[in-house]
């Protein structure tokens, strides 16, 4: 069994300039977090609302594994099943061909939702994983774009679902070829398709940098990396939460 780095989920209304510890600085400070809405649909995806038109609809579970000394990822995207609920904590299960997912969703005063989970191999032989998505569904705002804190090292920016995109594997290893270093990356099953755009750890879905929108961050414990992600030049605009296993 693998415990997976907990996600952290809130929507952020706005943000503030107020005064810093000098008359030369300032700060930006966020305003209080709206409550977020959280329920699982009837044909067993996740909803996670704040208000109208700002939803992340049709939440599914993603995983990518293949067999040890397989060359092809087997990529499944699953509903969740609910095992229990009360106020504040939502218990879900995801079960994949090789393996079974358990996420706990909890809610707090401050209205921020955390998922954290565990999954475990159901295989009789060795298995290998990519990654996991806790949430892989519709961003039903089509003026959200993916603010990008950053893509592998380099630096993030701003980008729009209606942008065509390189793949980001083929992304960053051509940026290191400029200085002439050459760098091959794995061949994730998501990082190497094209019109996908990544956020290492933390990043947020919003129009621009102080407009409202959806923050979300992976936080301790557990022994993973994550990544938040969309798919651009579609028709509808997908996004993911994912841990890199």
């Amino acid at each position: 069994m693998k415990l997976i780095q907990s996600l952290a989920v809130l929507f952020i209304p706005a943000f503030q300039v107020v005064a810093g510890p000098t008359q030369e600085k300032q700060l930006l400070v966020t305003v209080a977090a709206i409550p977020l809405t959280v329920g699982v649909n009837p044909a067993g995806a996740l909803d996670i609302t704040s208000g109208p038109g700002k939803a992340l609809k049709d939440c599914r579970a993603y995983l990518a594994s293949r067999p040890v000394g397989a060359l092809a990822w087997q990529e499944e995207t699953v509903c969740y099943n609910v095992i229990s609920q009360d106020a504040t904590t939502t218990v879900l299960e995801a079960r994949f061909s090789n393996f079974k997912a358990r996420v706990m969703i909890q809610r707090d005063t401050d209205g921020r939702c955390e998922l954290s989970g565990q999954v475990e191999s159901t295989a009789k032989e060795p298995m290998e994983l990519a990654r996991f998505h806790y949430l892989d569904g519709l961003v039903t705002d089509p003026a959200m774009n993916l603010l990008s804190m950053r893509q592998f090292e380099f630096s993030g920016r701003i980008v729009r679902p209606s942008e065509k995109l390189p793949s980001p594997k083929e992304d960053v290893e051509k940026r290191w070829q400029r200085w002439s270093v050459y760098w091959p990356r794995l061949a994730d099953p998501i990082h190497v398709q094209p019109d996908t755009a990544i956020s290492g750890d933390t990043g947020m879905l919003a129009p621009d940098w102080n407009a409202p929108g959806y923050f979300l961050g992976f936080v301790g414990p557990g022994s993973a990396f994550g990544e938040l992600g969309i798919r651009t030049a579609r028709k509808e605009t997908t996004f993911f939460a994912a841990v890199i296993l």
